[in-house]
């Protein structure tokens, strides 16, 4: 039994020495692009959260004529201000009718990751958690309503749509110490392949004991380097870590729709909830060719006028 491990550890040792920098180099390079292809995705929908609480912020400002304060139960102030943010922030912007054109790159980043499917799912969950919702006298609990929109979009949770934004994250939070266990153990397999050199050392020939001790010399340094570079991986992957911070991007952007939730909460008028079939896709608000979007200038706070929508 010892004989067989002893031989397992031999070859691993072998194994090790050639290929363990280099799968550790490999390892990082892939971390890094999972790191930031989750970390765009989650600024994205931060975003698109930031441009809801902008329209929120104008819905109570009175910039829209059809969502004033205090006009529309909660459910339909809800649908028309969450699908006019959706419309302005995808539908116009890709089509170049905003002053601020979109650039190109950033289009095709959005057809790749499939933000504008992912802020319409948002949209449907929401209304579908809030049409039945009454103004009573005691506050909902909204943030369910928050909970359910922001976990079941599978497009937000997960990177080019099929690596878990959760798994990663907890992959990444353990990565710095298995880069610092990985090279430690590169370097006992390194020594445990040099050991069997110093059986070779003649004490009769110091030339020939000389040479074999260099020969180990060169095998511990060359296994002291796989501790160094894991150390050095796991310091670069933590700073990257503590830059490209995804727990607190999330944290905020729960915190922002249930503000934004319950902004309209308190600002929608009492009424019955919208009973009747109907379809609370965000792009079902703007399909009628005769709707108008009173929209306000960005750099004229004192004008407004009406956009048509195309059907």
């Amino acid at each position: 039994m010892n004989v067989q491990v002893s031989e397992f550890i031999t070859q691993l040792a072998a194994i090790t020495a050639d290929y363990q920098i280099t799968i550790l180099l490999w390892v990082f390079a892939i971390a890094i692009l999972a790191k930031v292809l989750t970390y765009f995705v989650i600024r994205s929908q931060l975003g698109w959260v930031r441009a809801f609480d902008l329209r929120v912020h104008r819905h109570m400002e009175g910039w829209y004529d059809d969502t004033r304060p205090n006009d529309l139960p909660f459910h339909e102030l809800v649908r028309n201000v969450l699908g006019r943010a959706f419309h302005e922030y995808y539908v116009m912007r890709h089509a170049g009718a905003r002053r601020r054109k979109e650039d190109p790159f950033m289009h095709i980043l959005n057809k790749i990751f499939l933000f504008e499917t992912a802020g319409e799912q948002m949209v449907t969950d929401t209304l579908r958690q809030t049409r039945l919702m009454k103004k009573y006298v005691e506050r909902p609990q909204l943030e369910n309503v928050t909970n359910f929109a922001l976990t079941n979009n599978h497009y937000f949770n997960r990177a080019l749509a099929f690596m878990p934004i959760a798994s990663l994250n907890r992959v990444f939070a353990v990565l710095p110490s298995i880069f610092i266990i990985t090279g430690i153990l590169g370097t006992f397999l390194g020594i445990t392949q040099g050991l069997p050199v110093l059986e070779q050392i003649d004490p009769k020939d110091p030339d020939q004991a000389q040479g074999v001790i260099q020969e180990f010399l060169h095998h511990v340094t060359f296994a002291m380097m796989s501790s160094v570079m894991g150390i050095l991986l796991s310091i670069a992957f933590t700073i990257i870590n503590a830059v490209m911070a995804t727990n607190s991007t999330q944290r905020q952007i729960y915190d922002l729709y249930n503000q934004c939730l319950d902004t309209l909460w308190h600002s929608a008028a009492s009424g019955e909830p919208i009973q009747e079939d109907r379809d609370d896709t965000p792009r079902r608000y703007f399909e009628d060719g005769e709707n108008k979007v009173s929209k306000r200038g960005d750099d004229a706070p004192g004008q407004m006028g009406p956009v048509e929508v195309p059907g």
